[in-house]
């Protein structure tokens, strides 16, 4: 199946049109693209959220078989692969998706996990392609062979999942924003690593990300317009200074909180931190390294216990306060439930019954403006869709409080404007809202802004 004619493109793409049925008309992810790729070269997709980068990338791995178009990658037409052909296809082909660390195996080790890659392709190591140790030296974690995922850093973890999509050595390397999170120090040992195997290999590759200037080198860039409207949100104005707390409900009560210590293989060290977060407050956590912001939310959310000093939530300890306790964060899911169920079933578990379950995910789902969304499959949306889906399970659990970390990281202006709409209306709604980022932006839509740094917390007014 290998292209033996010199000249011959890797990738050819002839209108491709892709669609998915919704509740009410049809989803138009991508329409009448075409991009042509040799072997060697690089190609960045770019768009605004909803453009349907990721949706492309999808196609070309062969994880959907596209509505209508000609789609041709190292010798196989996708619109016609079969089972039989998909296995030999994935050896050419390899797909990072969003957030691919997240499906490394936390109960193996780096090494292991790279092992288990191999086996899975059905090759001999001894026999072909790059060694177990040579992939890890690759991507920049000699030495860390017998570490665990949750040991490594956020960049350690990415380039972990890097040396597992290689292990085929694939003719075509799918990157789905490879540095989406990263800090710069990360994002660029990542690009480096990239870099160096593809030109090694001679590796050819197509990357979805918002910035060409900030991913890997690429001989190429392609343009995606919009394809999908965002929810129509005027930019969330500055609340009201309101000083103290005086007259509201407390939800959020932390006090003296330590956890942690700064070694290398703890994510972070906080001590002594106290705050509150009354209802109908929007209280944003800056500073501090994302891994000490996180650390922070956890212990606020109940998924993690403060080796000194107590959380309260509406003035209690007991086990079922965190049950009122909503997340978002950042998911990436290979889920083909539907936007209904996946709601319903974050319902479901906080104890609402089947028939009330229903009934909040139709409620959220048309706070949130995803009632058209209610039938489509949850890995079918885009990144800003998906982040509003985590939104609405976190309100379908009629939360006295919602935690939301970095909600807007890897999201576009517009994207961003409209998660950070919805959250301050929550807060509006009576909720109490605590979140965790790096976007200097949502100081903008907060009533109080908390300075993290050395472990410690200060507030810091707002309209600094």
């Amino acid at each position: 199946m290998s292209l033996a004619a010199a000249g011959v493109s890797l990738v050819e793409v002839w209108g491709l049109t892709h669609a998915y049925p919704t509740s009410g008309e049809e989803l138009v992810a991508l329409k009448d693209v075409e991009l042509n790729l040799a072997e060697g070269e690089r190609l960045a997709i770019v768009g605004p959220s909803g453009s349907g980068k990721s949706v492309l990338l999808r196609v070309l791995a062969g994880l959907e078989k596209p509505r209508s178009g000609r789609v041709r990658v190292a010798g196989y037409d996708l619109l016609t692969l079969d089972g039989g052909e998909r296995a030999g296809y994935r050896h050419h082909v390899s797909y990072l998706g969003h957030r691919a660390e997240t499906l490394l195996w936390p109960a193996l080790t780096a090494e292991e996990n790279v092992q288990l890659s191999v086996a899975a392709s059905g090759r001999a190591e001894a026999n072909s392609g790059p060694g177990v140790r040579d992939l890890l030296t690759a991507v920049g974690l000699a030495g860390r062979d017998d570490w665990h995922p949750a040991r490594l850093t956020l960049g350690e973890r990415r380039r972990l999942a890097l040396a597992v999509g290689l292990v085929t050595q694939p003719r075509l390397l799918l990157a789905d924003d490879p540095v989406a999170g990263l800090d710069v120090d990360a994002a660029e040992e990542l690009r480096a690593c990239i870099d160096d195997v593809l030109r090694r290999w001679g590796t050819s590759m197509i990357l979805a990300t918002r910035n060409h200037r900030a991913a890997p080198q690429v001989n190429w860039v392609m343009e995606l317009p919009a394809a999908r409207t965002l929810p129509v949100n005027a930019t969330p104005a500055r609340p009201p200074r309101r000083g103290s707390n005086q007259g509201r409900s407390m939800v959020l009560d932390v006090r003296g909180v330590g956890v942690g210590s700064r070694r290398r293989d703890q994510p972070a060290a906080l001590s002594d931190v106290s705050f509150q977060v009354g209802e109908a407050e929007l209280v944003a956590v800056v500073g501090g390294s994302r891994a000490e912001r996180s650390a922070l939310l956890a212990l606020c959310g109940g998924r993690q216990r403060p080796e000194a000093g107590l959380v309260l939530i509406a003035g209690n300890l007991e086990e079922d306060a965190w049950c009122k306790v909503g997340w978002v964060v950042q998911e990436s899911t290979a889920s083909s439930s539907t936007v209904a169920e996946h709601v319903a079933f974050a319902a479901r578990i906080a104890g609402a019954s089947q028939r009330e379950s229903a009934s909040l995910a139709r409620m959220v789902l048309n706070a949130t403006g995803l009632e058209h969304h209610a039938s489509t499959p949850v890995n079918h949306l885009a990144t800003w869709e998906e982040r509003c889906v985590t939104l609405a399970r976190a309100l379908a659990r009629v939360p006295v409080l919602v935690i939301a970390d970095e909600p807007t990281e890897g999201l576009d202006a517009r994207a961003a404007a409209a998660i950070m709409a919805m959250l301050r209306e929550v807060a509006d709604s009576g909720v109490a809202v605590l979140l965790g980022t790096s976007d200097t932006a949502i100081s903008r839509i907060a009533d109080r802004v908390l300075m993290l740094g050395e472990g410690r917390v200060r507030e810091v007014d707002p309209r600094e």
